[in-house]
């Protein structure tokens, strides 16, 4: 089965499973260090970018450099990474001569990163001070992310790798 695997499918699901086992690693070692959770306080979080207006975290370079790690989000945007670029790997395989679009791939990806970056980036790390980080954490992960995600087609790639066994049934479920 594993020799079947096209290369970048088996690439991906190797990445997925390091990064899933490190981000396991850095939460029990966390959680084992007796440190707790930590709370800032909401003048430190203002602050911390060194800037004294209540945006500047958000217009500034820790607009880039602000990262906290919420590792479940991580954990499922690795997975779902892993599994949409299987299935991008399998077309070609189960149709020969047919190909992903690139366009469709670099959206769901830009939809991942996207999620990534509201749960993960600076719009996290300010989000409980900041009612305007807070929206923009909202507004990302509702409207902007699942555009992108679903521009990336994601159950047409699923019925476009699917066994023809299995193809009519996913069809009939998603029409359903």
């Amino acid at each position: 089965m594993i020799s079947r695997l096209p290369r970048l499918a088996l690439a991906a699901w190797v990445l997925a499973v390091g990064i899933v086992v490190a981000l396991g690693v850095a939460v029990v070692h966390y959680l084992s260090g007796g440190s707790g959770h930590m709370h800032m306080a909401s003048a430190e979080a203002l602050t911390r970018a060194g800037g004294t207006r209540p945006l500047d975290p958000l217009f500034g370079a820790p607009l880039f450099t602000a990262w906290q790690l919420d590792a479940l989000a991580v954990a499922v945007l690795v997975v779902a990474a892993a599994a949409y670029m299987t299935g991008v790997a399998l077309v070609p395989v189960r149709n020969p001569g047919q190909r992903w679009p690139v366009w469709r791939t670099i959206s769901f990806v830009a939809g991942l990163a996207m999620c990534a970056f509201a749960t993960n980036g600076s719009v996290a790390v300010y989000d409980k001070v900041l009612f305007s980080a807070h929206m923009v954490g909202h507004l990302a992960l509702v409207m902007v992310a699942p555009a992108l995600l679903a521009v990336g087609s994601p159950l047409r790639l699923l019925v476009t790798v699917a066994a023809p066994s299995r193809r009519a049934r996913i069809e009939r479920v998603l029409q359903g």
